[in-house]
């Protein structure tokens, strides 16, 4: 049933009754067409009803109850990256689990990833390189002081926000020095 859902979001704007998202999920945010899909979830671009604004919704298709570790990591996700506030790191907007299905909101970048880019680009020009790096470099920072590693920096995990402007994504297995998150 969902992947004929997935498939029906390629194609056209989704109305509530076909929506993917769970039903408290359903009221906030609707469902535009699918970003990304992948074995554990997918990412939906979606907008967010009370403000009227675009957001990334990222649902996990696992069974929480069947893979709790999996689960757990999903919504530890949520809860670092909503203690972090920096300029280069994603902002979590909302997340719950409802009917067993984990999700969270994210901000949507519509640059997509640098992995992207530099498909369809090719290599970066040096200056370009290291205004992508220095802001990786300072999210992390920025990470690493509130206690947090984020362990899977690559090019899929960094977000365009607009002409030389990077975000750091993904906090799915980052590990907390302490335990106060």
């Amino acid at each position: 049933m969902m992947e004929l859902v997935y498939s029906v979001l390629r194609t056209r704007p989704v109305r509530l009754m076909d929506s993917p998202f769970p039903p408290r999920c359903a009221e906030r945010f609707e469902a535009k067409k699918l970003l990304a899909s992948g074995s554990f979830g997918s990412v939906f671009l979606a907008r967010q009803r009370s403000l009227d604004r675009h957001a990334a919704v990222k649902l996990l298709h696992i069974d929480p109850k069947a893979n709790q570790t999996a689960a757990a990591r999903f919504l530890r996700e949520a809860k670092i990256a909503a203690h972090l506030r920096h300029p280069n790191i994603v902002d979590i907007l909302d997340h719950d689990v409802e009917d067993d299905v984990p999700w969270i909101a994210y901000e949507y970048l519509p640059g997509g990833s640098v992995d992207r880019l530099l498909r369809d680009m090719g290599a970066m020009r040096w200056p370009d390189a290291v205004t992508l790096a220095h802001q990786v470099a300072l999210a992390l920072a920025c990470a690493h002081e509130q206690g947090i590693l984020h362990r899977d920096v690559k090019p899929g995990n960094v977000l365009v926000a607009g002409p030389g402007r990077y975000k750091l994504a993904d906090f799915g297995i980052a590990r907390q020095l302490d335990a106060t998150i």
